[in-house]
């Protein structure tokens, strides 16, 4: 298992955006977020595509996740509609306010 903490985020809201980027002509940042710890029943299993649930440490690691990233702007908020990524998601843009976009193109990749 690999621990999920909160990360420590410098960022401060009210500094100046940085620099446009003269090759695409947008300044973005994007952050990409993995689903929290799975249940035990899968831990030593290949799930990939397969809806496999969280367990209630990936829960609680999820909601201190989505506290962790409460400050930051979003503009959009994309998720795979697996349910272990879809919480994530939700609740995500449910504390930023930002509209969630459920995209079938980010499924894990099928193992079986």
């Amino acid at each position: 298992r690999v621990p999920i903490r909160p990360p420590e985020l410098p960022d401060d809201p009210a500094a100046p955006s940085p620099p446009l980027v003269p090759s695409l002509g947008v300044a973005a940042r994007v952050w990409l977020l993995r689903h929290a710890d799975v249940h035990d029943d899968w831990q030593t299993r290949a799930y990939g595509g397969l809806d496999v649930p969280l367990s209630e440490a990936g829960v609680r690691e999820t909601h201190a996740l989505v506290e962790a990233f409460a400050r930051i702007r979003f503009v959009r908020v994309a998720s795979s509609p697996l349910s272990r990524a879809l919480l994530l998601g939700r609740r995500l843009a449910e504390r930023t306010g930002a509209p969630l976009a459920v995209d079938d193109r980010l499924r894990e990749v099928s193992r079986g």
